[in-house]
């Protein structure tokens, strides 16, 4: 293997490989990056046994002089070319070490054989296919990781639902203690799916899109995996990069969502978005480190913020506000849960729908009719 490349470009190839690089590994080699270079492409590709994701660069004339596939530690291939900004390198095999070269500067890394990396072998080629813009699907994931459970002997709660059906691409996420929806028009071909997708691999999922991104993907589900490829323009190399995306799937039925949606709520808080989370941030201040909780009480035309910790510290607050449906109401939540909310919902109010005092609060924006959130109250 013989390789003439700029460290930017290939860096550039590298970066969005790297988190889904194994970090706490069991095998030496999930640790490593696979490259397979031949005299049109370099393909590299990244696996931690659960998400894999392959990146293709176009090769120009000459920068291949030889053929030859090899792994090599991720990391450290990354801290080297962030090191030569533009330079240009080679790359060569001797001894089965890689080494790199770079004007006076040489770096010599070991390697492991190819034909230990694991590969998912996803068979796609009948799976269901969805079309949706790429800035409209960042958005969703935008609005809906949040609430994905960190741990969970639910397993499947430790990801994420997509749900297409009837032209929609819905994505729902929910911990138990909070839910988060939202969704999509999308091109649909084949069955409706329900599919639950690992934490991971949302995660880079979402590194990856573009929120201004005029584009679409096109999504492929099969019963155990979720594959896409995604053309990346934006980086501006001087060959194109082309990145496949796949992931295994959950197993286990996700839950039916809409049992836990409040049904009938009447009293309806308005409040302004950047008011009500700056508030929340202040009295966050003051709340318990472990559990930082804040009881809410509204009258007709504003809200009182209070928290208070094991030290006896107190925290207030009050904004202006509007209570519809009820003279009065007292609730309590986790101020995190809220704050998440407010975080990624861009209109400027939002609106909080109860059935009453110290009931699961439904939370949209005016301004996104498609999202939807539901969070617990918490007793104090």
């Amino acid at each position: 293997m013989k390789l003439a490349i700029k460290a930017s470009q290939l860096l550039k190839l590298l970066v969005p490989l790297n988190g889904v690089v194994e970090k706490k590994h069991i095998l030496p080699i999930l640790a490593n990056i696979k490259f397979d270079l031949s005299m049109s492409a370099l393909v590299v590709t990244a696996s931690d046994t659960e998400v894999e994701m392959v990146g293709i660069l176009q090769l120009a004339d000459g920068m291949c002089q030889q053929e030859g596939v090899i792994t090599m530690s991720a990391r450290k291939l990354i801290d080297i070319c962030k090191s030569l900004a533009d330079a240009p390198i080679t790359m060569h095999l001797e001894e089965e070490k890689c080494i790199i070269k770079s004007g006076k500067s040489k770096f010599v890394l070991g390697t492991l054989p190819a034909a230990d990396f694991p590969y998912l072998n996803a068979n796609v080629s009948n799976a269901n296919c969805i079309t949706i813009g790429q800035a409209s699907l960042k958005n969703q994931l935008d609005k809906t990781m949040f609430s994905m459970a960190l741990q969970d002997v639910r397993f499947y709660l430790t990801g994420m639902l997509f749900e297409a059906f009837d032209g929609l691409l819905r994505t729902v996420s929910t911990d138990g203690h909070r839910l988060s929806m939202s969704e999509s028009e999308a091109t649909i071909v084949g069955q409706d799916v329900k599919a639950v997708v690992p934490r991971k691999a949302v995660q880079e999922l979402q590194k990856l899109l573009l929120p201004t991104d005029e584009q679409t993907v096109n999504i492929q589900i099969s019963p155990q995996f979720l594959h896409l490829v995604i053309d990346m323009p934006h980086l501006e190399t001087e060959q194109p990069i082309e990145l496949r995306f796949t992931t295994k799937l959950i197993e286990g039925e996700y839950p039916d969502y809409r049992r836990v949606m409040p049904q009938n709520g009447d009293k309806t808080l308005v409040v302004n978005r950047k008011d009500f989370k700056e508030s929340l941030q202040r009295v966050a201040i003051l709340g318990n480190e472990s559990l930082i909780s804040a009881f809410i009480k509204a009258d007709s035309n504003s809200i009182n913020i209070s928290a208070t910790n094991v030290a006896q510290d107190k925290a207030d607050d009050t904004l202006d506000a509007k209570l519809t449906g009820e003279s009065s109401l007292e609730v309590a939540f986790n101020v995190t849960y809220i704050i998440d909310i407010l975080s990624v919902v861009t209109g400027e109010n939002i609106d909080l729908t109860f059935t009453g005092s110290h009931s699961t609060a439904l939370i949209h924006d005016p301004a996104d009719a498609r999202s939807i959130f539901v969070v617990m109250p918490i007793r104090l």
